[in-house]
């Protein structure tokens, strides 16, 4: 989703409530006190009455769906190599053709119509019947497996719009600059290596998931683990303020791609935070104006030429969306547009961008038109920018603000929804001189990777070939018990970059290598589970290859100690006469015994 700007900022007074509790305790207040929620506010109202965003013969069924709680929506992840059992359980374990809950008669589960390939699913029961109905518990566990494993993610549906507007492929190099709590930049991931399972080669490009919050990028690390993705670089600096990295070919811009999913004042998501009705007011959104504009120019800043970037929030707010671009356009004098993306997702229900809009100062007046003396003579703290007006009439032709979408709750079921893909076609103007990648100096978070120095050991105990490179092994300290493997990209090109800069990287790479104590002053590093992939290609020894029988053994007993004896003889003896360490097992299915994947 957009960012909901929930975190509070030096300065601010008040308690920070969302951080109060966490979600299983705040899905238990909902639902003890769900029916209880006033889903009205004049002043949400009056304003988004005055915007037409919908037109008043839909007035009410905006409203009404806004008071719905949202449908449990989840995608199959492209790297996913069940796709067609996944489908074929939901088509016959979980029918549910007549299932009621309250009294109604529940519709099955079905695909989203727009989401490429069936591979997005839509169910009416929202995601917290589902985890509190004993009837569906056996969904419900089904569905955090998959997820747990990364063949699936629960993502709401407008959330998964913006990354298959951008059109990642695997030579890009990516930049999300709001990235948590991650689930976007899963989607990036797995458009950058979607050649990878038709080419066998890994990608030459790359992703930066970036977070101002050093709590939230941690949590980014965890969702995207799920992925798996030795091109993935993960950051914690402010959006607007992140380093000019720079690069030999293009003098202005590192990223072909970048995704600016920005905080916003969110009342798009009022269907799961129905607290929004309670707190909306008109000054959250132009609070945020100056933030959003600002992180939206840095990132244009950031972009090559050529390059494009996604502007999302989850705001139906104008002086959020159509206000921010209009002035990004203004301020590029020329050198980024718009795209067209009607051709994008075309199953897809959406509304054009609008290019009018009425403007509401801090105290809900309507203000037609911008007059900066009395502007000024407001007072700091309630001046309006000329920014968060309507364009003029020859602005609003050139800029072509159609060309931007919104997704309103009543067309497909969803929460609301801001889209843009901008693309840029010359060198773009100097931003602000504090809006150019210099960082406040503080105490740094993160991590520091350091190249690994004991490869030769790990190359004589798997006898690996000259096709591994050393120069993509990190550890992150000098006597670091883990080794990350990153792509050639992230080695050579990313990683120096932000060491020069002292950048505060949080994660980076797939731990491919673990050390292991075996004695006193001995030590050995041992293969695991999530990385195998990427040194098995490369290993002459200690790879064997096991039959179903064998294997199925292995995946039952999968964190036990296992007993050689409870194997075929001809594994047995291999692994009682074998030296001490790591060995990787490949299936052979030569055998003729059926398997069974345990969940």
């Amino acid at each position: 989703m957009g960012k909901r700007n929930f975190r509070k900022r030096k300065g601010q007074k008040g308690e920070n409530t969302w951080n109060k509790k966490s979600r299983n305790e705040r899905d238990g207040d909902r639902e003890a006190g769900f029916g209880e929620w006033v889903y009205k506010n004049e002043h949400f109202e009056k304003y988004y009455a005055e915007q037409e965003i919908v037109g008043t013969e839909e007035w009410d069924a905006f409203l009404k769906h806004l008071s719905l709680p949202l449908p449990t929506t989840f995608r199959i992840n492209n790297s996913c190599a069940y796709e067609d059992k996944i489908k074929e359980r939901i088509a016959t374990d979980f029918k549910y053709e007549d299932l009621e809950i309250d009294g109604e008669k529940v519709a099955p589960i079905s695909t989203m119509p727009w989401y490429p390939e069936g591979k997005g699913f839509q169910w009416s029961v929202e995601r917290r019947k589902i985890k509190k109905l004993a009837l569906l518990s056996e969904f419900q566990k089904w569905l955090v497996n998959l997820s747990d494993s990364g063949d699936i993610t629960r993502q709401e549906a407008v959330s998964m719009i913006p990354p298959l507007v951008l059109g990642v492929e695997s030579h890009h190099k990516v930049l999300d600059m709001c990235a948590a709590p991650g689930s976007k930049t899963s989607q990036l991931l797995e458009s950058l290596h979607d050649d990878e399972s038709k080419t066998g080669k890994m990608p030459t490009g790359l992703i930066v998931a970036n977070d101002i919050d050093i709590k939230r990028a941690y949590m980014l690390t965890h969702q995207t683990k799920r992925v798996g993705s030795p091109a993935l670089v993960i950051t914690c600096h402010e959006a607007q303020k992140f380093p000019l990295l720079s690069s030999s070919d293009n003098k202005q811009g590192f990223f072909d791609r970048i995704l600016c999913d920005a905080p916003c004042s969110g009342d798009g998501t009022m269907r799961k935070n129905p607290m929004i009705w309670q707190k909306w007011h008109v000054r959250n959104g132009l609070s945020l104006h100056p933030l959003q504009l600002s992180i939206v120019k840095h990132g244009a800043t950031l972009l090559k030429v050529g390059g494009r970037m996604c502007y999302s929030t989850c705001s139906f707010n104008p002086v959020e969306n159509e206000a921010v671009v209009a002035e990004l356009l203004r301020w590029s004098n020329g050198s980024l547009r718009l795209l067209d993306v009607s051709a994008i997702l075309p199953k897809l229900k959406r509304r054009p961008g609008i290019s009018t809009w009425k403007v509401y100062d801090y105290d809900m007046v309507e203000t037609p038109v911008f007059d900066e003396a009395a502007e000024a003579a407001k007072g700091k703290y309630k001046t309006l920018p000329g920014s968060v007006f309507p364009p003029s009439a020859a602005e609003a032709e050139a800029f072509h603000l159609d060309r931007c979408m919104r997704c309103v709750p009543h067309d497909e079921n969803t929460g609301g929804f801001f889209i843009v893909l901008v693309e840029k076609v010359g060198e773009t103007p100097p931003e602000d001189a504090n809006a150019r990648g210099q960082q406040p100096k503080g105490k740094k978070h993160g991590e520091e990777y350091l190249p690994f120095t004991e490869f030769k050991s790990i190359q004589s105990t798997y006898e690996l070939d000259a096709g591994f490179e050393a120069s993509q092994l990190f550890t992150r300290s000098d006597t670091g018990r883990t080794v990350n493997f990153v792509t050639s990209s992230v080695a050579t090109e990313l990683l120096p970059a932000m060491k020069a800069l002292d950048m505060k990287v949080v994660y980076t790479g797939i731990k491919v290598f673990e050390r292991h104590d075996v004695g006193i002053g001995e030590s050995t590093y041992r293969l695991t589970q999530s990385g195998a992939h990427i040194a098995l290609p490369h290993m002459n020894v200690r790879k064997l290859t096991v039959g179903n029988r064998d294997f199925q053994y292995f995946l039952d007993r999968r964190g036990d100690l296992l007993q050689f004896d409870d194997l075929s003889a001809d594994l047995a003896a291999v692994f009682k006469a074998a030296p001490l360490g790591s060995y990787a097992c490949t299936l052979t299915r030569d055998d003729g015994v059926a398997l069974t994947i345990p969940e």
